[in-house]
């Protein structure tokens, strides 16, 4: 798995590529936090999925990574958009927003760019459902 993460704004990017398995959260997870200490006015995450070949997460893993983060200590409300384009991308995207409980972290799943960032960008606390 390759990635990068820029920030753009006040939201982080990350555009993922090639391979996704589970044993890459966790080192995701921590390049994210390492970033968010260094700007911590870039809390909301772009995930950029639409450059997988291919994802071999397993739902225990996934389960696991989302049960994580409910001991996060947020000062802030995040959201998280992602961007996927193939029906496996948004099936993993959609596993993991089901699974999101943190009651400061909203996720959710676009087909484009344009969207998400639209999303992301509107101030504000987390959306009413």
């Amino acid at each position: 798995m390759s990635y990068i993460i820029e920030a753009r704004d006040n939201i982080r990017t990350v555009a993922f590529t090639g391979s996704l398995a589970s044993r890459d959260l966790a080192e995701v997870a921590e390049r994210l936090s390492v970033a968010r200490r260094h700007n911590p006015q870039a809390m909301n995450i772009l995930a950029e999925l639409s450059g997988l070949s291919d994802i071999e997460i397993d739902i225990a893993s996934m389960e696991n990574f989302a049960a994580g983060l409910l001991h996060l200590t947020l000062t802030e409300n995040i959201k998280i958009a992602f961007v996927a384009k193939t029906m496996i991308q948004d099936s993993y995207a959609e596993s993991f927003r089901i699974l999101m409980e943190h009651p400061q972290i909203e996720v959710q799943v676009f087909q484009n760019e344009r969207d998400a960032y639209e999303w992301l960008s509107k101030c504000g606390t987390i959306d009413e459902q």
